[in-house]
């Protein structure tokens, strides 16, 4: 499954956010339901998801503390406002991070493949 600049958080698959252990991420170990590699392709340079994604989520209250407001740009630094479009997916242990040339060479192999 290949996943094209999600806009949604870079954390929703993981077990436990950083930020609050006692919870986890909307779509917690989903990707073990899909056979095959789940793919996230992001870009560091989508301003859409770098800026206008955290900003977004800030104003729709998606966190139960502001902190780091004014941080950065517009305060969009703070990493539990990331979307897996921008930074990838974070919080998940074992996910492996590939260049385009390096994943395009070697291809992407499900975990335990």
């Amino acid at each position: 499954m290949t996943l094209l600049q999600g806009a949604f958080s870079h954390y929703a698959f993981a077990a436990r956010l950083p930020h609050d252990l006692g919870r986890a991420g909307s779509l917690r170990d989903l990707q073990n339901r899909v056979r095959g590699p789940v793919v996230a392709c992001y870009s560091r340079y989508d301003s859409a998801l770098g800026v206008m994604y955290p900003l977004a989520s800030r104003l729709a209250n998606d966190s139960e503390s502001l902190a780091g407001v004014g941080a950065g740009l517009l305060g969009t630094d703070d990493p539990r406002w990331g979307a897996i479009g921008h930074d990838g997916v974070r919080a998940v242990p074992g996910a492996v991070r590939l260049g385009l040339a390096e994943a395009l060479r070697q291809g992407c192999r499900a975990r335990g493949a």
